[in-house]
């Protein structure tokens, strides 16, 4: 199994040697761009936890503030416009830097 695994090294490395500069080069940009693109996932992932962390700390604060408050409708802190706005104003924001970020990496061709 090991002399299988290194006869394969092997082999792609005299293959990646092979390559021409400009193949070369397409290598290392597409190598590039799948790094660009964990990383803009990476980011989704992340700014939708954060945004699901600020719902939970409104839920839990606006859970206290009812108990504790004598008029429940007073003092709320979530309300579906608060929720709609969160939600909408992530997306928007995010797809518009996602958009450009894709536009950037994989542009179209022309013709």
């Amino acid at each position: 199994m090991e002399e299988e695994t290194k006869e394969v090294i092997r082999s792609v490395q005299e293959l990646e040697g092979s390559l021409s500069f400009t193949e070369t080069l397409t290598k290392d940009e597409w190598e590039h761009r799948k790094r660009i693109s964990a990383d803009v996932i990476g980011a989704f992932k992340l700014v939708n936890l954060i945004i699901i962390a600020i719902i939970i700390g409104f839920f839990i604060i606006d859970n206290i503030m009812t108990y504790i408050s004598k008029d429940n409708a007073q003092y709320r802190v979530i309300d579906s416009k608060l929720m709609m706005t969160l939600i909408g104003a992530t997306t928007v924001q995010f797809g518009a830097i996602s958009l450009g970020i894709s536009n950037w990496l994989f542009p179209k061709g022309k013709g």
